[in-house]
């Protein structure tokens, strides 16, 4: 996209964590088509710990970071560290002295709750882009002061159309012409698209597995939410009837948990018995693809869940999943359910003992599902962000979810 040297650039500022993976993938989409908008970037996460990446970032875009005020020692304890890295957060943007078209707050927790009258002072306008885990885990409290000190005073709130947006909506009362039809994409999606030639068989290979393993896949992070022990409990209780040589893969390359969280896991394998790879390192685009692929049958039943990628990505791979009740996506079920549903924890067993048996209805992948899925890929939902941003300064329509000129 060509502009004059003289064309006004929108200046957007991001309120974020980047130390978060989500908003990596965010910032470095953006680089591909942020030809006439100036992103900047307030880091309000505090010790990055993969520096690579961090650099990466930095490369890119103007990146500011919350100066420590405090002699060190005073941070080592949990929760006084909160209040004083809310300090350093608040002085380092007062002294920020400059004016954005939009800042857009992903996603919108406690720290922002405070700064809000200074987002306001610094930008036209306010756009929060929430997250499944902080509307859905949010304490009551917490949940009341980011309602009447947050969503209330923002011009935009970007979410998918969808459960999660209605959920936002009721949750927060929020009135319809805030909301803005922008997500997250991925771009393991994008992966999946361009290479469907690949083969099961090849994908286990390129894993280390034996091709005629049968792979199962038990949720996407190492979170504790994920439930992996009622995943690995329920396995156990349908042992007899795993195909032989089953493999049980746990990704958990992020997500919160403490430090032994991972090793208890694997004790818990062990003293069943179970063959199992649990994988700790970042993995890459293509190993992702490869670990979909491979995936013969994928276990979901977080405890809460806004719009999972990660279950698109295996819908893509026409992948068996069985998915929590609780986490339904009706925007998937367009021409009937993509996955096999448990209703509680207690019914996985049953569940997978129809599936191990055959004895489960046969899921049908429409074409038109597959279709929808492509659209949420990183390549297209990136594009929609770039017209946002470009034309914050005009009017968004939210009931047809394009940009109007102001009047």
């Amino acid at each position: 996209m060509n502009y004059s040297p003289m064309e006004y650039k929108t200046k957007i500022l991001l309120i974020a964590n980047v130390n978060t993976i989500h908003i990596r993938k965010f910032l470095n989409e953006l680089t591909l088509v942020s030809n006439n908008i100036s992103i900047e970037v307030f880091n309000i996460g505090k010790s990055d710990s993969n520096e690579d990446q961090r650099i990466l970032i930095n490369s890119k875009f103007i990146v500011y970071d919350a100066k420590k005020r405090f002699p060190s020692k005073l941070y080592a304890n949990r929760y006084f560290a909160n209040i004083l890295h809310l300090i350093d957060v608040y002085i380092s943007i007062l002294r920020l002295r400059r004016h954005y078209d939009l800042i857009n707050i992903m996603p919108f927790t406690m720290i922002s709750v405070f700064l809000m009258p200074l987002y306001k002072i610094f930008s036209n306008k306010i756009m929060i882009s929430p997250w499944g885990s902080e509307v859905y885990r949010i304490p009551f409290f917490q949940k009341i002061a980011v309602k009447m000190l947050g969503y209330k005073y923002a011009d935009y709130v970007s979410v998918p159309k969808g459960k999660f947006k209605e959920d936002i909506k009721y949750s927060f009362d929020i009135s319809e012409h805030k909301f803005v039809d922008l997500g997250f994409g991925s771009d393991i999606i994008d992966e999946i698209a361009n290479n469907q030639n690949i083969s099961k068989e090849y994908s286990k290979g390129k894993l280390f597995l034996n091709a005629n393993s049968f792979i199962i896949t038990c949720g996407y992070n190492r979170s504790v939410m994920q439930q992996h022990y009622e995943i690995i409990n329920a396995l156990n209780e349908v042992k007899d009837l795993l195909p032989p040589q089953t493999i049980l893969l746990f990704p958990m390359t992020y997500g919160r948990s403490n430090n032994t969280y991972i090793e208890e896991i694997e004790q818990k394998l062990q003293s069943y018995g179970m063959q199992c790879k649990i994988y700790t390192d970042f993995l890459s685009p293509k190993e992702l693809l490869y670990l979909r692929k491979a995936t013969d049958l994928f276990i979901h039943i977080q405890k809460t869940d806004a719009f999972s990628a990660t279950v698109q990505e295996y819908i893509l791979c026409k992948t068996t999943i069985i998915n929590g009740g609780w986490l339904r996506y009706p925007t998937l079920e367009i021409d009937g359910l993509p996955y096999h549903l448990v209703n509680s924890v207690e019914e996985l067993p049953l569940v997978l003992k129809r599936i191990l048996l055959n004895e489960a209805s046969k899921i049908e992948f429409s074409d038109n599902l597959m279709n929808y899925i492509q659209e949420n890929g990183w390549s297209k939902a990136i594009k929609k962000w770039y017209d946002f941003y470009s034309n914050v300064n005009k009017v968004y329509d939210s009931e047809k979810a394009t940009i109007v000129l102001s009047k």
